[in-house]
């Protein structure tokens, strides 16, 4: 056992396991199981004191170059083992020639095949990595349009789930500032709350990450009001002043209102724009998304803006920035987006993926693993745009340690379930005279009731009736079930050769599977190769009644 021989055309034989059987009435009772084609690994060091990756592997008569390893020793000094020497820890590397990229859907083993000079020695074949791709929580985007040559949208959902799509970045004569362009002058929008907001300008409003962006919309100074227009939601809320002063309620919080002169058309106001409960010198920047990223826009430098994540688990956040370019001409475009973690790749015209055109598209992700696609639209006139996607938490790489057959399938979530086909040892043997209670636990009973205490107990029969229902060239596997919600499957046959080749269609029930229905079924053992079928049920035919037999003969004459 365990030794390989090489044949002649190079193929190597391992020598499994060797079983000697001596079972009545079996022509070839002994079993041999081997491998063809198995290998055999040789591990090499020739300094096993120190720690380093000089060891040589050896797989079949191939040495690998891309495979190394690590043998560590210590001597016994008869302690124990007389002179022997005790391995301490050997350690196994794969070393690639090159970064190996492995694609979702794609194992590790199969990209180092494909890509190294030696194939089916990624980690001596024994388990795998495999790459199954990311997995996002909610993802929402955020989105920098264009409209016209001189303005940009932002584009989010709010935590209340209000979408906007509001102008947000005008070029005005070469300057870049927060508004619209609307004509030759700019309609602004508001973010210090020193500064007054006019009729018709725009503001931000923001508490407990609710944000909001708000237009003055009008002032009716008879009935002493002042409408207030939410630009996603289009509703406008009418807030009531007394002594030049009112309140906007908005997501459950209060932001103070304060006019310059409430009896005049033209009156601007200024506004808490954090409801803190002072209109003061303090800007509002912040723009929070659904999932609690954030958009903070620039006082002093409004040409730019940031994009921040929400927290991930050790309470960090990832930022990426957007700077703006424009010229005289009151062109605006995108000139660069920084602070990124992964390299923007670029994806030319023509590209299957991005039904694009005259463009250089490129996108990239950062550590928090929010993606930034930014689409160039090349050099010409057209204006770029950037788009952002990102998650409630952390997006994950979902990464598979396998060994062995393994399938894996994509939930509806975006999450990767996984299966792994193995062998699972028992857990416990034991004769029948072992087991104190049949109904305690669920059992796999072999043997027929005369052979097996547990099995005569299970199916309810006596020493002196237990062969009743068998007959030789056959077996049985029945399912029986206990009042305590225990199950015990028998395995039982009218002699030892009967229960053994039953025995092996329940070891090899994978190739017997649609057969193997129901509660019961019947296995023909005659031959070595063991088939399986449902029982015969036998129906009797009733007996006609007394009644109805007297009633059919013929009356006897009188």
């Amino acid at each position: 056992e365990t030794e390989t021989y090489r044949l002649a055309d190079g193929v190597e034989v391992g020598v499994n396991t060797i079983l000697v059987q001596n079972v009545a009435g079996e022509a070839q009772g002994d079993q041999v199981e081997f491998s063809l084609g198995a290998d055999k690994i040789r591990l090499a060091d020739t300094n096993t004191s120190a720690t380093d990756t000089g060891c040589t592997v050896t797989i079949g008569v191939d040495s690998s170059s891309n495979v190394k390893c690590d043998i560590v020793t210590s001597s016994d000094a008869g302690t124990t083992a007389g002179d022997d020497v005790l391995i301490s820890s050997f350690n196994v590397y794969y070393n690639s020639t090159d970064d190996l990229y492995v694609a979702a859907g794609e194992s590790s083993s199969a990209v180092a095949d494909a890509e190294e000079d030696e194939s089916g020695v990624f980690f001596l074949d024994a388990f795998d990595f495999k790459f199954e791709g990311l997995s996002e929580d909610s993802p929402e985007e955020i989105k920098i349009r264009p409209s016209g040559t001189s303005n940009y949208k932002l584009s989010f959902t709010n935590k209340a789930g209000v979408a906007y799509n509001e102008f947000m970045w005008a070029n005005v004569s070469g300057d870049i500032s927060l508004g619209k362009k609307v004509g030759t002058g700019l309609r602004d929008l508001v973010i210090n709350e020193s500064e007054p907001v006019t009729k018709n300008e725009y503001f931000i409003v923001n508490k407990n990450k609710y944000s909001r962006i708000l237009q003055y919309a009008d002032i009716n100074t008879a009935d002493s009001i002042v409408k207030i227009k939410d630009l996603g939601s289009g509703s406008t809320h009418e807030v009531s002043y007394a002594s030049n002063t009112g309140d906007l309620i908005l997501d459950g919080n209060t932001y103070a209102v304060v006019l310059s002169d409430g009896t005049s058309a033209s009156s601007t106001i200024t506004v808490d724009l954090d409801g803190d409960g002072t209109v003061e010198n303090a800007a509002m920047q912040l723009l929070y998304t659904e999932n609690e990223a954030y958009i903070t826009l620039n006082i002093t430098d409004e040409a730019n803006f940031n994009v921040t994540t929400p927290e991930d688990e050790d309470n960090n956040r990832n930022s990426v920035k957007v700077n703006f370019e424009g010229n005289t001409d009151n062109e605006l475009d995108i000139a660069s987006v920084e602070g990124r973690k992964a390299e923007f790749l670029t994806t030319q015209q023509g590209s299957s993926t991005y039904l694009y055109q005259d463009y250089t598209y490129t996108t990239a992700g950062n550590q928090f693993g929010m993606f930034v696609q930014w689409d160039k639209k090349g050099s010409g006139a057209i204006q770029s745009d950037v788009t952002f996607r990102v998650g409630k938490t952390a997006t994950t790489a979902n990464v598979f340690a396998t060994s062995g057959v393994t399938s894996s399938s994509t939930s509806s979530s975006g999450g990767v379930t996984t299966d792994e086909v193995q062998k699972i040892d028992v857990g416990a043997v034991k004769l029948a005279s072992e087991v104190a209670d049949v109904n305690a636990n669920n059992l796999v009973l072999i043997g027929g009731p005369c052979a097996n205490s547990a099995a005569r107990a299970v199916m309810g029969v006596t020493s002196a009736n237990c062969a009743e229902g068998f007959t030789a060239g056959k077996a049985m596997i029945k399912l029986y079930e206990h009042a305590a919600g225990k199950v015990a499957m028998v395995v039982a046959g009218s002699g030892a050769v009967d229960t053994r080749r039953a025995a092996l269609v329940v070891a090899n029930y994978a190739d017997y599977a649609d057969d193997l229905v129901g509660n019961e079924v019947v296995v023909t053992t005659i031959t070595s190769t063991p088939t399986v079928a449902q029982p015969v049920v036998e129906v009797v035919a009733e007996e006609p009644a007394a009644e109805e037999a007297a009633a059919e003969e013929p009356a006897a004459a009188e």
